[in-house]
């Protein structure tokens, strides 16, 4: 147990000297670290740092003019039930962010009807979709749109 005790206040001892010597300057001036502040300078100032750390830039897109919606209703008065996905693509997964702006619903007629807006990633492309569902057997409309931040 000594043995360990007298090892570690050694090793403490070298680990101390090894650190005051590389942190301080060779002449022993009170300007100990002047070096390192001209080091941490030169790092802060180099190129591939300061795009790494550059702020981020957020931006958004438009919205598609084109929406996602599904109609239960056609031109022609008649009934349109579902089940139905109508799928918009918006923007590339991997920098950004998407999430719903628009949601219409129109024509329910009784707690039966299921709608739905959602955006997802689609897993094979990669890019950020915005859904408009339609249960089965509903013939209500809705109507769904998203916007994205990007970076």
């Amino acid at each position: 147990m000594l043995r360990q005790l007298a090892l570690a206040a050694i090793v403490a001892a070298v680990t101390s000297l090894v650190t005051l010597q590389l942190a301080a300057p060779g002449d022993g001036s009170p300007a100990a670290g002047a070096g390192l502040d001209g080091l941490a300078t030169a790092l802060a100032g180099h190129p591939a740092l300061q795009s790494a750390f550059a702020p981020v830039q957020l931006k958004t897109t438009a919205k598609p003019e084109i929406e996602a919606w599904l109609a239960g209703v056609g031109a022609d008065g008649l009934p349109r039930p579902g089940p139905g996905d109508d799928i918009k693509s918006l923007a590339p997964a991997d920098n950004s962010v998407c999430f719903l702006t628009d949601v219409e619903i129109q024509h329910v007629s009784d707690p039966s009807d299921q709608l739905a807006c959602r955006v997802a990633v689609d897993e094979f492309t990669g890019y950020w979709e915005v859904h408009a569902i339609q249960g089965e057997g509903t013939d209500a409309s809705v109507r769904c749109n998203a916007m994205c931040l990007t970076w």
